[in-house]
């Protein structure tokens, strides 16, 4: 009767199973819906918005990634990859969050005046983008605990009513205020609610006074002095792009830029963006477990893999056929210019975030700052050469070529883990 002991742990995987299929419906579809009304935020706001409006909004937005240099030091990697059950953990998290998010809410006023395409009459959006570090820093916590607890019903409703909040903030401030404040106000409106719902719901159990040399040793002696220097890197590597526009082009080209990521996130959001808060919640949970890790990254593939290509065919098309009266012939012209040269960004970043996801979820810091530093060397060498000669058309070719390489090195690395014996596929 010994095979009596192995049905508990069979219920136990059949209904993990079970729940995660569950969790990713409600998040997928919640993500369908919540890209559908930013689908129509976008197409709103580029009908009316001229192009140096929204480079003025990717010049602010470079302040907060400055800013997110204060803003995160390995923490959210530490909470996702902890495993354990005690509360504690999450509430050190908070504290840790609250502390930097004033801090980097206090150093966007002293960016800010480097902002030199900002207009003088406009510098009080300073305290949007102070608002928005805070605000942003302040959800974490409770985003992850949710996440962790597999309660995507749950945030597929607030994720849901927070877009709405966002469109209809957006079409009731782009008549009232300058196009890239309107941007900034809309984004607020989402956060802030976001915050309130995931506090409402469950965030207030982190809230709570955490001490313990266990906590310090976890988030400051196993994450923080690791993560730093990526987190560093990834900063300046995540918005390199509008760093390199900024300097060695025009607020008009960045603005071109900014419209056409927006565009390009179409079919990332049909794929990734579908699965990859459940992704990174499952590879936490099954990194002690290779078969069911490898399982999961395999399947992952599967779909991203489909996803992306009917998404981006799918766009594709919808282009072709019907953006002129979207968006108005001169933004249409701009759009499917540099939408073709977008393609292989378009199509292999939804598998590069899938590899970083991973590599966030089972804790492994060193191999993502690799990522990053060669991300950043790659990126800063094509858009450096190419940025001055074409503008957002550079931009956008240079990170095809700097994400084909790094999925190639990715591919490469993970492959070496598997000849040295490491339990990750």
């Amino acid at each position: 009767m010994n095979w009596l002991r192995f049905v508990p742990e069979l219920v136990r995987r059949r209904l993990a199973g079970r729940t995660k299929v569950q969790a990713s419906l409600f998040y997928a579809s919640s993500s369908l819906i919540c890209q559908a009304m930013r689908f129509c935020g976008i197409v709103i706001s580029t009908r009316l918005i001229d192009a140096r409006q929204f480079g003025y909004f990717a010049q602010a937005s470079l302040a907060l990634v400055f800013a997110g240099l204060v803003r995160e030091i390995g923490q959210t990697t530490a909470l996702v990859s902890y495993a354990g059950q005690d509360r504690r953990y999450a509430a050190y998290h908070f504290q840790i969050n609250a502390v930097l998010g004033l801090l980097a809410a206090g150093l966007i006023f002293g960016l800010f005046p480097l902002l030199t395409a900002i207009p003088p009459h406009a510098q009080w959006t300073a305290w949007i983008l102070a608002a928005l570090a805070l605000v942003e820093n302040l959800t974490q916590t409770g985003l992850i605990v949710a996440q962790k607890a597999f309660k995507f019903a749950l945030l597929a409703r607030v994720e849901i009513i927070a877009m709405t909040v966002w469109l209809g903030t957006l079409i009731g401030c782009v008549w009232r205020y300058e196009g890239f404040i309107a941007l900034l106000l809309a984004q607020l409106a989402e956060l802030s609610f976001r915050l309130a719902a995931i506090m409402a719901a469950s965030g207030w159990r982190c809230i709570g006074r955490a001490t313990g040399r266990d906590l310090r040793d976890y988030f400051f002696g196993q994450f923080a002095r690791h993560l730093v220097p990526q987190t560093i890197l990834q900063t300046i590597a995540g918005r390199l792009d509008y760093l390199l526009l900024s300097l060695l082009s025009n607020v008009t080209q960045l603005g071109i830029y900014e419209r056409m990521l927006q565009f390009i996130r179409i079919p990332w959001s049909l794929s990734i963006n579908l699965i990859d808060r459940v992704l990174l919640v499952s590879y936490s949970r099954e990194q002690n477990d290779p078969p069911a890790l490898r399982n999961i990254l395999k399947k992952s593939f599967q779909f991203i893999a489909i996803a992306a290509a009917g998404a981006t065919g799918a766009t594709t098309i919808v282009f072709l056929l019907v953006l002129n009266r979207m968006v108005g012939t001169d933004w249409a012209l701009r759009i499917l210019h540099h939408w073709w040269i977008a393609l292989p960004f378009t199509i292999v970043i939804p598998f590069v975030w899938n590899l970083n996801i991973f590599l966030q979820g089972t804790g492994q810091a060193r191999q993502l700052l690799l990522n990053t530093l060669l991300a950043l060397i790659v990126g800063s060498l094509f858009g450096s050469f190419w940025v001055p000669r074409y503008g957002a058309a550079g931009m956008l070719a240079a990170q095809g070529i700097t994400h084909i390489v790094l999925f190639l090195y990715q591919i490469v690395a993970m492959q070496k883990n598997v000849r040295q014996g490491s339990a990750n596929p």
